[in-house]
């Protein structure tokens, strides 16, 4: 297929145009470099790392191959409606979620809609404990897009499931008339397990398992079956003391989407020390306006601020390995940043409440800079490669070094406490350096509409 054309409404009509577009474009791009695992490190069988699709069985015709991508391992020869899934032998319950993703533009600094459709389910399935499996990939693309930046996305998405060790097992492709979409919208589903932890005889209170790790279970020859339990993250685990731990930086995915879809602001080009100079790209180059721009698919090099977009299934199942129940609850806060996420951990609780240190939220120069210069709060600021753990609190540094020995966690640190019922419940507080306190609410309106 030539890149300098353009999607038509024939590459939707199911016809000879669609099958050109699956069979030409989309499989070679998601199947391309499944055999590099240069991107790994030596922690991925734990953590669910593998192949975009399983092609140890592939044989055959190309047809065949095809369809072994796509899971349908008992078809052969055609790519079919559904496909059948194997069930790992270690798996508890199956953990379901979905997500659409129509962020504007569609790439912007440190990543693209591709990477994010990814990274955002992957997400979803990990912060409950799961290691993802499968996902379904549905694209709406826009009569007139550029085939190029299709193909980018594509390339981006089968990059992205190889990280995360996610195979894309089914999907769908259907084209809109020029002016009735923006360019792209994603859909993916994902299809994650529980993996069966376990704990030492004599380890529970109350009916709660409160030791015992995978990794000190998998030692146990002959480990009774009662032993076993499945994690279960929710905010109802939440206790007083817990501490409070986030990743990383918060919100620069939602501050790189904003200068992406703002280039003529200048700040395209910064110091380390977030003060702003006029960017060595600051016009259409960046990409703004209509979505169809190619050179926004060369943005990210010129940006001081790029989105944290990435998987993190490692981060989260090493914590949910590593510390068990004393694992309370994690989330990605993404829509609504962190003050929105923590908000919705403790709203309509009577007994707890959630105080943060403001000088230990991690919030880049730069990234706080622009907020300022632009009337946004970080807090609020949507973040994709960051996570929120709520941990015991005797547990809460070891979470913490868990956290930085992998690989999106080197900024992970403790930012606060849950109170409890004597000290402002169901509230978030910011204590701030003069030890005065401020009531952080949820995020009302829509502080940056399209951020994912």
């Amino acid at each position: 297929m030539n890149e300098n054309d353009f999607i038509t409404l024939d590459y939707g009509s199911g016809g000879k145009k669609t099958s050109q577009l699956i069979s030409e474009m989309i499989l070679p791009l998601l199947v391309a470099g499944t055999n590099s695992n240069s991107n790994l490190n030596s922690g991925d069988e734990l953590y669910g790392a593998g192949d975009v699709f399983d092609l140890s069985s592939a044989a055959g015709t190309e047809q065949d191959s095809k369809s072994r991508m796509f899971g349908n391992d008992t078809v052969q020869g055609a790519l079919c409606d559904g496909a059948v899934l194997d069930i790992p032998a270690n798996a508890g319950r199956l953990v379901f979620s979905t997500d659409s993703f129509v962020v504007s533009p569609y790439f912007f600094p440190g990543g693209d809609i591709g990477k994010l459709s990814v990274c955002g389910t992957v997400n979803d399935l990990a912060m409950m404990g799961a290691v993802p499996k499968y996902l379904s990939l549905s694209f709406i693309i826009e009569e007139g897009m550029p085939l190029a930046a299709l193909k980018k996305i594509t390339e981006s998405i089968g990059r992205t499931a190889r990280e995360a060790g996610v195979q894309i097992v089914t999907g769908d492709t259907k084209v809109v008339e020029k002016g009735t979409g923006d360019g792209i919208y994603i859909n993916t589903t994902g299809i994650g397990f529980l993996e069966k932890l376990c704990r030492s005889e004599g380890s529970l209170e109350d009916g709660v398992p409160q030791e015992g790790t995978a990794q000190e279970c998998s030692s146990q020859v002959g480990q009774s079956e009662h032993n076993d339990f499945l994690l279960s993250l929710k905010p109802e685990n939440i206790r007083p003391g817990d501490a409070v731990i986030v990743s990383g930086n918060v919100g620069d995915h939602g501050t790189a989407v904003m200068l992406a879809r703002n280039p003529g602001l200048g700040f395209l080009d910064a110091d380390k020390t977030g003060t702003f100079s006029e960017g060595q790209c600051g016009d259409a180059e960046t990409g703004s306006g209509h979505n169809d721009d190619r050179s926004a698919m060369n943005m990210s090099d010129h940006s001081p601020i790029k989105s944290d977009c990435a998987p993190l299934h490692r981060e989260a199942l090493a914590l949910a390995h590593g510390l068990g129940t004393d694992l309370r609850v994690m989330r990605d806060p993404t829509r609504g940043g962190l003050a929105t996420t923590l908000n919705e951990f403790i709203e309509d609780r009577k007994d707890i409440g959630i105080e943060l240190r403001e000088t230990d939220i991690p919030v880049s120069p730069a990234v706080n800079t622009a907020c300022e210069m632009l009337g946004l709060d970080p807090l609020y600021c949507a973040c994709e490669g960051r996570l929120i753990a709520v941990v015991a609190p005797e547990r809460a540094e070891e979470a913490v070094e868990i956290l930085r020995g992998m690989p999106h966690g080197a900024g992970a640190k403790i930012i606060g406490y849950v109170t409890g019922e004597s000290s402002h419940p169901g509230k978030l507080v910011i204590r701030t350096p003069l030890g005065t306190g401020r009531i952080v609410q949820k995020l009302s309106g829509a502080q940056l509409p399209r951020i994912c």
